[in-house]
C-alpha cells in the first residue's frame, strides 16, 4: 500500500541551499531496500507531525566536493534541529555534545554525508539556511570587475573599468628529475610525493580550478591537469612534468 510521505521541512531547506550552490548535486532521502529492512531515518515514519523521512545523504560527486562535505559538517553540527551527522568514519551527535567519535558501522560514509534531523515539530518547521562554501570577499554586487581565471569564466568588466591583469608568478623548482613527472599510475613507476602534488593542486586552486588540495593524484586531478594542458596548448597527457609544472605558475591566467 502506498504511503504519502514527505521529507522533513528543515532538511528540505538544507537540500535547497545545497542545490543553489551545486545544482547537479545528488541528495537522497528515502532509503533503498537495505534501509527498508531495518529501523532507519531514511524510512517514512509518523512522528506526530506527518509521515516524514527525517534523513538525507549528500553524495560527494557532481560538483559537491570533499571540501564541501567537510564544510557542511561544520555548518550543521551543533544545530538544535539536527540529531546526528555521519561522514568519513566519524559521527557527531546532539546526545554526545557534538563531540567527534569513531563510526564503526558497515558503511564508512566516505562518499557521502548523512544528516539526520530531530523528530520534533519544531525541527520540522525550522527554516535555517546553511552556507558550506565561502563567498569570495572580492565579489562585487554591481558591475563587478574580476581578474580572469583558468577554471571559471571571467566576469564581464564594467565599461569604465579596466580588467585586472595578474602579475606573473615564478614557478618553484620542479621537485623531481628532468625526465620524471607526477601522474596517476597503477604501478609504482613515478609514484608522486604528496607534498609535490599538494603544491601544484594549491596553485591550480588559486588560478580558479575547483580541485581538492589533498596530495592525491587521482582521476579528478588527472582530469583537471588535462583540461589545463588543453587550455595552455600543452601535450594533453594528464602528467605534470617540468613543462606543465612551470606553466601552472607562469602561464598567463586566462578565461575558459
Amino acid at each position: 500500500m502506498a504511503v504519502n510521505w514527505r521529507v522533513q521541512g528543515n532538511l528540505k531547506v538544507i537540500t535547497a541551499d545545497i542545490k543553489k550552490v551545486c545544482p547537479q548535486a545528488t541528495v537522497y532521502s528515502v532509503g533503498d531496500a537495505s534501509h527498508q529492512s531495518r529501523a532507519s531515518d531514511h524510512n517514512p515514519w509518523n512522528w506526530g507531525y506527518g509521515i516524514v523521512v527525517s534523513a538525507i545523504d549528500v553524495m560527494i560527486r557532481n560538483g559537491f566536493t570533499k571540501t564541501d562535505a567537510a564544510n557542511l559538517v561544520k555548518a550543521l553540527k551543533g544545530r538544535s534541529d539536527i540529531q546526528y551527522i555521519i561522514y568519513n568514519r566519524t559521527i557527531w551527535s546532539a546526545s554526545w555534545g557534538w563531540k567527534a567519535r569513531a563510526y564503526r558501522g558497515s558503511d564508512p560514509h566516505t562518499d557521502h554525508v548523512h544528516v539526520s534531523a530531530k523528530h520534533t515539530r519544531a525541527a520540522d518547521q525550522t527554516v535555517k539556511h546553511v552556507t558550506f562554501r565561502p563567498v569570495p570577499v572580492n565579489k562585487p554586487v554591481v558591475k563587478p570587475v574580476s581578474k580572469p581565471t583558468d577554471g571559471k569564466p571571467a566576469t564581464k568588466p564594467a565599461p569604465v573599468s579596466k580588467p585586472v591583469t595578474p602579475k606573473p608568478v615564478k614557478a618553484p623548482p620542479f621537485p623531481l628529475g628532468p625526465n620524471s613527472s607526477y601522474g596517476e599510475y597503477k604501478g609504482n613507476r613515478n609514484t608522486p610525493s604528496k607534498s609535490g602534488v599538494r603544491m601544484f593542486q594549491a596553485q591550480l586552486r588559486k588560478r580558479g580550478w575547483d580541485i581538492d588540495v589533498d596530495g592525491k593524484f587521482g582521476e579528478e586531478t588527472t582530469r583537471i591537469v588535462k583540461e589545463f594542458q588543453k587550455q595552455k596548448h600543452l601535450k594533453r597527457d594528464g602528467l605534470v612534468g617540468p613543462v606543465t609544472w612551470r606553466a601552472i605558475w607562469e602561464a598567463p591566467v586566462t578565461s575558459k
